[in-house]
């Protein structure tokens, strides 16, 4: 099989790269392609993942709408070379794979980005979402019990590294929370807003005895820069396994943050049916809209660290007996479609 993968944001590359190598190491023929963004290509160089890239990333709404046009249309002339039969993930990627006779399969679980329904879903075989997906697609969506985050965050795939607390300057036991802010430049993102107020959040946190690193997609005020992280993009996930609480903008790294036990507070305008599972069902996210969220987040993050933290360790193990692990579950799609070919 000639599978394909395309890769347009950071969290995909976790979210593939266990299926990537067992592929590979299975005999299949396996490609990715990317675009020409620091974050992506810093991943996949880190996990030793070989790709192509077809573009740049464009630095404006006008220079990403021809970024994706130029990607797109290099994805088009290599498809049409390479022949693949399987095309995983993407946006006109999905329309080129289905027009060349290829199956085409997406993993989805953002229920606002109505650009993937109503623009790419047509041109997909087999749409995968966890069961907390809010949205009913089509016949051709296929639910299954857990979240993204598990096909790398599943303790099958994931071992925590210690030496991460070393590296940021704490000894063990050192409480420490990790704040994220995002940049809200997307397309799906546009209207909605997180912190009111990082300084104060910050400085609420830091009044409570522990210490903050900030991880953020934008820039960061003078007075907060020197709390910015300084560690490798593939070492996020040893940090936020030790961390005592996760606070920030980032669904994903509040998803992450939930699946490793670590206690997560969303900041957002924006809603998710897997921060809803993770906030009514485990107990693991806390989730803020609406007026004076960085209020409501500083009062949520006191209760947070004043509670006793094996009872966070409780509530992952429970998690985790309820759900599977996605890359598995993913592998065994593949062969699956690749039985039918």
């Amino acid at each position: 099989m000639r599978i394909w993968f395309v890769i347009l944001h950071p969290a995909r590359v976790h979210l593939y790269r266990h299926a990537i190598r067992a592929l590979d190491d299975r005999g299949w023929d396996v490609r990715v392609f990317t675009r020409n963004s620091d974050s992506i290509r810093d991943l996949l160089d880190a996990y030793e993942i070989e790709y192509t890239v077809l573009a740049d990333t464009g630095d404006s709404k006008l220079g990403v709408i021809r970024s994706q046009a130029k990607f797109e249309l290099a994805f088009a002339r290599a498809a049409l070379t390479g022949r693949p039969d399987l095309v995983v993930d993407g946006l006109g990627s999905m329309l080129v794979g289905r027009m060349l006779g290829a199956t085409t399969v997406a993993f989805w679980d953002t229920e606002h980005n109505r650009f993937q329904k109503l623009v790419v879903g047509p041109f997909v075989d087999r749409i995968f979402t966890p069961e907390s997906y809010q949205n009913d697609i089509s016949d051709k969506q296929i639910r299954y019990a857990g979240f993204h985050d598990l096909a790398y965050l599943h303790p099958n795939r994931f071992q925590p590294d210690p030496s991460i607390l070393d590296d940021i300057g704490l000894e063990p036991g050192d409480r420490f929370v990790v704040v994220r802010t995002v940049a809200w430049n997307a397309t799906h993102d546009i209207g909605d807003s997180g912190f009111e107020d990082l300084i104060d959040v910050v400085d609420s946190l830091e009044a409570m005895g522990v210490d903050v690193f900030l991880s953020a997609e934008a820039d960061l005020p003078d007075s907060l820069a020197a709390r910015e992280l300084a560690i490798e993009s593939d070492r996020i996930h040893d940090l936020l396994y030790y961390a005592d609480l996760f606070i920030g903008e980032s669904g994903t790294m509040a998803t992450e943050s939930a699946i490793l036990g670590t206690p997560a507070i969303f900041v957002s305008t924006l809603e998710a049916g897997v921060l809803q599972e993770l906030e009514t069902t485990y107990g693991l996210v806390t989730n803020i809209s609406g007026a004076n969220r960085s209020e409501r987040a500083i009062e949520a993050a006191r209760h947070i660290l004043e509670r006793d933290p094996a009872i966070w360790e409780r509530r992952r193990a429970r998690l985790l007996s309820d759900t599977i692990d996605v890359t598995a579950f993913m592998l065994d799609q593949f062969e699956d479609i690749a039985t039918e070919e």
